[in-house]
């Protein structure tokens, strides 16, 4: 079987990408059965690789994955016009001189879940949480990788961060009005510093969240009461989030290792460790320790082998 490692070019790579007519090109050269295209280049291409090398490895079924560089960048704003371009000429499913090509798309939920924005087809398969980091920590050896990524003892974690529920009904707690004021900004259309794009503030105080609610109302052209009303109505669906253990749908993962960053620094305060790009090795090292042939990817698998 050949792979996007073994065929010898590098659609993951971060070079210039290129124009539609151009890509298609490079997937015909490649002469895959599966295109997957995947959004960004530090995650979602090992990890989605090893979705699809779990189900098309039994299938005898070629694949190669490409990001969203490979058509000139623009993560998954990119990738959703390239679906609608190939879906309106007819190009996710064809068969050329007896070689069949499909492409499946494998994209973050973002608040598009939330806000009820997703397409429905076969060559979609949406991350079952906000984005693909999500997974990493709620289903890679969290203690482990983080130890590993610290350099600090293991049994010294367990004890100073307690429980794998309590950890992430803190983080949730400590996040929660940072969350309701991003989907608000969201639903609002308004371009302000509280939004899903930054690094949030741990312990977003109720102080600084009457600020930033006044702020994205003069913003959005509304009063301060309209906006007061819908910020509300977000808190509740958020409340009901949490309350119903899927308060992942809408806590962006890519903020949980600058969460546990901090975390740590306040836990191991006086103690010697790793603190220097904690974030990024603690992302590795839960993407390392991930079983993908375990209950939770069944959802994934089943969106490749759908189209096989």
């Amino acid at each position: 079987m050949k792979t996007s490692s073994e065929s010898g070019s590098s659609p993951t790579s971060g070079r210039p990408g290129h124009s539609l007519e151009g890509f298609l090109r490079l997937v015909q050269l490649a002469d895959p059965t599966l295109v997957v295209m995947v959004e960004g280049r530090q995650v979602d291409a090992n990890f989605f690789g090893r979705v699809c090398e779990e189900v098309c490895n039994l299938r005898g079924t070629t694949y190669e994955i490409y990001t969203s560089d490979s058509i000139g960048g623009g993560g998954k704003p990119r990738l959703l016009a390239l679906f609608e371009r190939l879906r309106a000429i007819g190009g996710l499913d064809t068969i050329t001189g007896g070689k069949r090509t499909a492409f499946l798309f494998f994209m973050d939920r973002d608040s598009d879940h939330f806000f009820g924005r997703l397409l429905s087809s076969a060559h979609i398969n949406y991350t079952q949480h906000y984005c693909v980091e999500n997974d990493l920590f709620l289903h890679g050896d969290l203690v482990t990788a983080i130890a590993a990524a610290a350099s600090v003892d293991r049994r010294k974690l367990n004890k100073l961060l307690g429980t794998r529920p309590g950890l992430f009904q803190e983080i949730s707690a400590r996040l929660r009005r940072w969350v309701v004021l991003c989907l608000l900004s969201e639903h609002l259309g308004v371009h302000h510093r509280v939004r899903y794009h930054t690094v949030p503030e741990f312990d977003f105080d109720e102080e600084r969240a009457e600020v930033a609610l006044g702020e994205i109302a003069d913003l959005a052209g509304i009063s301060r009461s309209v906006a007061r009303a819908q910020h509300d109505t977000l808190r509740d669906k958020v409340l009901e989030l949490e309350a119903g253990g899927r308060i992942d749908t809408v806590l962006k993962g890519k903020w949980y290792p600058y969460m546990f960053d901090q975390l740590l620094r306040e836990r191991l305060h006086g103690t010697n460790w790793q603190s220097a790009k904690f974030p990024q090795r603690l992302t590795a090292a839960l993407l390392a320790s991930l079983d993908f042939g375990a209950p939770w990817a069944d959802v994934y698998r089943a969106g490749v082998a759908r189209l096989l």
